[in-house]
C-alpha cells in the first residue's frame, strides 16, 4: 500500500516536472526568437562600434601604443563576427607588437593569432604559434586563455581526427 502511494505521488511529481520544463523551454525559445528578430539592430550596433574604433585608430597614426590597443579592441569586435577582418587585424596586432619590441605584447599578439587560426581549423599553424609563445610573458588572465586555447586545440584536433570521411577504410 505504501509503495503504491509512493509511486502515485512520484508519477504526479514527474508529470508536473515535465510540464514545468516544457513551459520553461517554450519561454526560452520565445526569448531566443525575439533576440534573433533584432539581429539587424545588433549588427548595426556592432558596426557602429567598429566604425568608431577604426576612426580612432586612423586618428592615432602617430601613437603606436594607441594603435596596438585599438587594434586589439577592433579584433575583439570582429573575432566572433567576421573572420577575415579579425585575421587582418590580428596580423596588424602582430606587426605592431613586433615593432614595439615588447615581449608581453608579442606574446599577447601570438595568443590572439592562435585563437583565429584554431577557429578556422588551421591546427598545424595553431600549434606552431602556441609553441613559440612564452606563457610566462602573459598576464594571469591571458595565461588562463592560453591554456584553455591549447586544450581546445587538442580537443578540436581529436574531434576532427574522428571524422569518418578521413578515417581509413578497414
Amino acid at each position: 500500500m505504501c509503495l503504491k502511494l509512493f509511486l502515485s505521488f512520484f508519477l504526479i511529481l514527474l508529470s508536473h516536472a515535465t510540464w514545468a520544463t516544457a513551459t520553461t523551454t517554450d519561454s526560452l525559445l520565445s526569448a531566443l526568437n525575439q533576440a534573433l528578430a533584432q539581429r539587424q539592430q545588433y549588427d548595426a550596433q556592432r558596426l557602429s562600434r567598429i566604425a568608431f574604433l577604426r576612426a580612432e585608430y586612423t586618428a592615432s597614426h602617430s601613437d603606436p601604443e594607441a594603435q596596438f590597443r585599438l587594434s586589439l579592441r577592433i579584433y575583439d569586435e570582429y573575432k566572433a563576427y567576421k573572420y577575415d577582418s579579425a585575421f587582418a587585424y590580428c596580423l596588424r596586432i602582430n606587426r605592431l607588437a613586433d615593432q614595439s619590441g615588447d615581449a608581453k605584447k608579442v606574446a599577447l599578439a601570438k595568443l590572439k593569432l592562435s585563437f583565429i587560426l584554431l577557429s578556422s581549423g588551421m591546427f598545424k599553424e595553431t600549434f606552431e604559434a602556441l609553441d613559440h609563445l612564452k606563457a610566462k610573458q602573459l598576464s594571469a588572465a591571458d595565461q588562463i586563455a592560453y591554456y584553455f586555447l591549447k586544450a581546445r586545440a587538442y580537443s578540436d584536433l581529436g574531434t576532427f581526427d574522428q571524422d569518418e570521411y578521413y578515417r581509413p577504410l578497414n
